[in-house]
């Protein structure tokens, strides 16, 4: 870990940098999606060559260095080569036009521009020296690469980031190197990256959240994991980015980690096992999407932080992880407390603070604050003021934003006291949008606003037009403050006052008729234009549309591709609504990329015989086998704090099994001995009623008997629905609901869908309006029956039938003999690994370039092949079994079982070991399609009526939720608390169960209490734990060697 006193007596960044580079000279700093990468050293050295040249050019303290370069190793380099230099960067994006550049040039007085040939005719030549660093590199290199003595101190500024202007000017912040030391110190001591982590650089670099993305990792050891150029737009390409580099951090605009949450969901909710940190800034984050974000991603550790803060500000200035238990939380998401050296103030117009609970203006002080707008003091005079609660000589910046404070402390952002707006995350003024139209002599009169998400611009005078202007502010603005709709008017309305009447404005939800269009003809084009009518909002698209011209964005343009996606069944990249001009050029490429197609899945006719799925028939079996068996009842139980309105709550559970027909389903044997479904109308009630006993304990045990009686009662599946629940009340602000399920019914995919819509259902009954959820064109059922139509899995088939020749379960020795008939009766026992041993294991997977699952994995076919003297070790592992669009909202038994079988010959090194089990769990999932008791019936091996075939033992990676009651439960005006509830039944021999939490390895092992002692179990566990501490130690000493604990 970086000592963080040095980061407190360092006096400059690019110090912070050379630090580290002292310390781990040969580690990857910096990688780009192409496999390049630079050492700390390499970095030090080629940035030593810049600031060098910078220097013969007249670079030192405080003169400001343009930088216009795309997204990749050479921008890094170039920053840090600036601030070697003395400089302070003035971050130029590759898209600006060129008087857009040669305006901030001009006002920043920068003397030097550093660039690239392909960006070069946007740079200033006349103004500044401009040095390219592809062009310039044989002048670069001459260089010596040794360190270079700057001068600088804390006080020296460091950016000059540019934000839009009220006056229609933009203002260049002038931030220092003390700030932005504070910043990235409090960074690490809050969120601990570790050496050799990666954080994903994908902001451009006009935007001041690339700073930490860039200098915070390189300041700590890390790694900068480099986006490619425009594909930080593209919330697929983001997925598989941080997928790629294994990313522990990534930040986001709220707006674009909605759709990042969207491509998680298409892809099947992988595992993200090395992202612990996602930060949203930039916009407000709201209540929902911080929710979604914590049942896809949170429950697996990894946490969610809103900022909150300006580039006057060293960029943002509080933080609040997000908590969904939170009793103060609202629509909105808490901005939280104010970092380490910083301070905020809810203040009133005389500046004075206001009462806890009550409306202000928020101001910032403390050490973050940057030294003013960069040549303008009168400006800085307005918006930097002094600070009457600081000691003399100190300021507070006046943020514009409204807030108030919490009980708690923390802070809710509650709009502007302006016209200042946020879209996507871009702060923007719009007067510097109504004067760049002024200038164009058709323009008398201009009023800029926002309308839901867009920008649009009101123009009055000699008929104006849109197109025209258009074209005039691209030569001027950057993408981000071009308007999405120009609307020509007669006159801009006025009031009383003389003053512009916005609520007067018509409104801008369609598009005049135009006649000259050229229409659609084919089906994909029709099909493209009704999507980009709905998603644009407007009513006419013709084939030579441009699609941001009709007032896209890129985000609006993620929406077009997952709706491509989802109608015309294809893989559709983003990129090419991007490079194609037209909608009939979009068309021609999606005709060109139909290589995908993926027709819906069937709805199954209720009139006939519908059949169980695969894996309901084994459950099926299984129950026919034993019906009094509860093995596969599933318990939930939770605790609910708050004023609950029971009839709602049964509202909203009646309106979920009328939602699901899995839920109200039996399953009954036909004359020939096969099952069939029966879905009948009405489902299963809720229970409703209070727990009796004078006491909160006898009220308590009261509510636990009623929980144990419905999970001891076997379902009769051919005579009752799956499913049981009851809602018991404690006191007036305290209930217990309870629900017992069957499995053929429900599995761990299952339960979001379950609770996210029962709030939703839950809130609608509160409010009477109907409930907003996602149509279910199919059901479980229809999915059934298309799961036994498939064929063409025969290539699947032959895999498993090589991978699984001769293989028999492993034998491991019991305490008692193996019952004629297969039980389930289990006890379980927990572990823990600590956080030196789970970073080493951490740092062990990412050189294998693979997961911890498939770390710890090894470990425990180690083990097992310790205790049974087998070389051949196979376990079952489930994976969601969800690889259809239309299971995304489903309840039902999706989970299918792979068997991953490895081969421990040839005693392995524990790292080689690794590598063996990722190659078969990357070859299982590869093949993951066929369900296991599909692939049972085609292989037909030998059945025992006392042991599932080809595994005994089953080994699964869970989300944190599922070892620690940690499921994210929303419900309205209530505090929803899980109950943990003792195993007492258990599906195999053994179940191990693994999640991984920031600082830890956390489990259980699920035993057969009719197979094992508690001992037995303890042993295998102490046996597996040591074999993976000491490879954690040395990964590269074989296995055979090391001695059992």
């Amino acid at each position: 870990m970086t000592e963080l006193a040095e980061v407190t007596t360092t006096t400059c960044l690019h110090e912070l940098v050379e630090a580290q580079v002292r310390r781990t000279p040969e580690a990857i700093a910096v990688v780009d999606d192409d496999g390049f990468s630079l050492t700390y050293l390499q970095l030090d050295e080629r940035a030593n060559q810049i600031a060098r040249h910078l220097r013969e050019l007249g670079v030192v303290a405080d003169t400001p260095v343009a930088l216009a370069v795309h997204r990749g190793l050479d921008l890094v380099i170039a920053l840090l080569g600036i601030l070697k230099a003395g400089g302070a960067y003035l971050p130029i994006d590759p898209d600006s036009p060129a008087a857009r550049v040669r305006l901030m040039v001009e006002q920043a007085r920068a003397p030097v521009c550093v660039g690239e040939q392909a960006l070069a005719d946007r740079l200033p030549d006349d103004i500044a020296r401009v040095v390219l660093l592809d062009r310039d590199r044989h002048l670069i290199d001459r260089h010596e690469s040794s360190p270079v003595g700057s001068g600088v101190r804390p006080g020296h500024l460091v950016s000059i980031y540019f934000t839009s202007g009220s006056t229609g000017t933009p203002k260049g912040v002038a931030s220092t190197h003390g700030g932005w030391l504070n910043r990235m110190r409090w960074m690490q001591e809050e969120h601990r990256l570790m050496p050799g982590e990666s954080v994903l650089h994908k902001t451009t670099l006009s935007f001041d959240d690339s700073a930490v993305e860039i200098f915070w990792p390189l300041s700590m050891g890390g790694v900068v994991a480099v986006l490619p150029p425009e594909e930080h737009k593209d919330p697929v390409a983001l997925l598989e980015a941080a997928r790629r580099h294994q990313a522990a951090v990534v930040q986001f605009v709220p707006s674009m980690l909605s759709l990042f949450l969207e491509a998680h969901r298409r892809a099947g909710l992988p595992r993200l096992a090395h992202l612990r940190h996602v930060i949203s800034s930039g916009e407000a984050l709201t209540a929902p999407l911080a929710l979604a974000f914590h049942e896809q991603l949170g429950v697996y550790g990894c946490r969610l932080h809103n900022q909150w803060g300006a580039t006057e500000v060293s960029i943002d200035s509080t933080l609040y992880t997000y908590d969904p238990h939170d009793p103060y939380a609202g629509p909105v998401v808490s901005i939280g407390s104010a970092f380490t050296g910083n301070t905020v103030h809810v203040l009133d117009q005389d500046m004075r603070p206001v009462p806890d609970g009550e409306t202000g203006e928020l101001f910032i002080g403390g050490i973050g604050l940057a030294r003013g707008y960069h040549l303008r003091p009168a400006l800085t005079a307005s918006r930097f003021v002094p600070d009457p609660y600081g000691p003399p000589g100190s300021r507070l910046y006046r943020t514009g934003d409204l807030g108030r404070r919490r009980p708690d402390g923390a802070l809710d952002f509650l709009g502007r006291t302006d016209h200042q707006v946020k879209i996507r995350g871009v702060r923007i003024e719009l007067g510097e949008i109504e004067a760049a139209l002024e200038t164009h002599p058709s323009v008398r009169q201009v009023v800029a606003l926002v309308s839901g998400e867009r920008l649009v611009a009101y123009v009055a005078g000699a008929e104006p037009d849109p197109a025209e202007l258009r074209a005039h502010l691209v030569e001027r603005l950057p993408s981000y403050l071009i308007p999405a709709q120009i609307v020509p008017l007669e006159h801009i309305p006025l009031n009383a006052n003389g003053k512009v009447d916005r609520a007067a404005l018509p409104e801008v939800t369609a598009q005049a008729e135009r006649p000259d269009v050229r229409a659609p003809v084919t089906a994909t084009q029709k099909a493209l234009a009704a999507i980009w009518a709905d998603v644009l909002d407007v009513d006419q698209v013709g084939l030579e549309d441009n699609f941001f011209e009709l007032g896209g964005n890129s985000l609006l343009a993620t929406q077009v591709m997952f709706r491509i996606q989802d109608h015309l069944r294809i893989d559709f990249p983003l990129y090419l609504l991007f490079s194609a001009e037209t909608l009939e050029e979009l068309a021609e490429e999606v005709d060109e990329s139909r290589v995908a197609q993926i027709p819906p899945l069937p709805a199954a006719g209720r009139d006939g015989v519908l059949p169980l799925s695969f894996s309901q028939e084994r459950l099926w079996f299984l129950h026919r086998l034993a019906p009094h068996s509860t093995a596969y009842n599933v318990p939930i139980a939770c605790r609910l704090v708050g004023r609950l309105d029971q009839g709602a709550f049964v509202r909203a559970f009646d309106g979920l099994v009328s939602r699901h027909e899995i839920l109200r389903t039996r399953y009954v044997e036909n004359a020939g001995g096969v099952p069939e479904v029966r879905i009948d109308e009405r489902g299963p009630r809720l229970a409703t009623g209070i727990a009796a006993g004078r006491d909160r304990v006898s009220r308590e045990a009261a509510a636990s008997r009623a929980l144990q009686s419905d999970w001891d009662t076997p379902f009769d599946l051919a005579r009752e629905a799956p499913v049981r629940a009851r809602l018991t009340k404690l006191d007036d602000y305290e209930h217990v609901f309870s629900m017992v399920v069957h499995h053929i019914a429900y599995d761990a995919g299952s339960e979001p869908v379950f609770w996210q819509e029962l709030g939703t259902l839950y809130e609608a009954a509160l409010s009477g309006r109907p409930a907003v959820l996602p149509g279910l064109g199919v059901q479980y059922a229809d999915h059934a029956a298309w799961q036994r139509g498939q064929g063409g899995d025969g290539a699947q088939i032959d895999y498993w039938r090589d991978q699984l020749a001769g293989l028999s379960p492993v034998p491991l020795p019991t305490d008692r003999p193996r019952p004629p008939v297969q039980t389930f009766d289990g006890a379980r026992t927990s572990f823990m690994l600590d956080e030196q041993v789970t970073e080493r294991l951490r740092k062990l997977s990412r050189e294998a370039g693979t997961t911890l699952f498939v770390t710890m994995l090894a470990g425990f076919q180690a083990a097992l092949a310790r205790v049974s003297g087998s070389d051949d070790v196979a376990v079952g592992s489930p994976v969601p079994g969800r690889t259809r669009p239309e299971t995304e909202h489903m309840i039902g038994f999706f989970a299918n079982t792979l068997v991953l079988r490895t081969s421990l010959a040839g005693s392995p090194t524990f790292a080689e070991l690794v590598g063996r089990v990722r190659e078969v769990v990357h070859a299982a999932y590869a093949h993951q399609d066929v369900p296991f008791e599909r692939l049972v019936q085609a292989l037909r091996p030998r059945r025992d009526p006392g042991r599932m075939p080809y595994f005994d033992v089953i080994f699964n990676g869970v989300p944190l939720s599922a070892l620690t009651s940690a499921e994210a439960v929303r419900l309205p005006q209530l505090t929803v608390t899980p109950i943990d509830l003792a195993t007492r039944t258990t599906v195999a021999d053994l179940v191990c169960s693994v999640a991984e939490t920031p600082d830890s390895i956390i489990g259980e092992v699920t035993y057969n209490t009719d197979l094992f002692d508690a001992t037995t179990v303890e042993g295998l566990v102490d046996v597996w734990l040591h074999l993976v501490r000491a490879a954690a130690r040395d990964p590269h000493t074989p296995l055979s060697p090391v001695p059992q604990a």
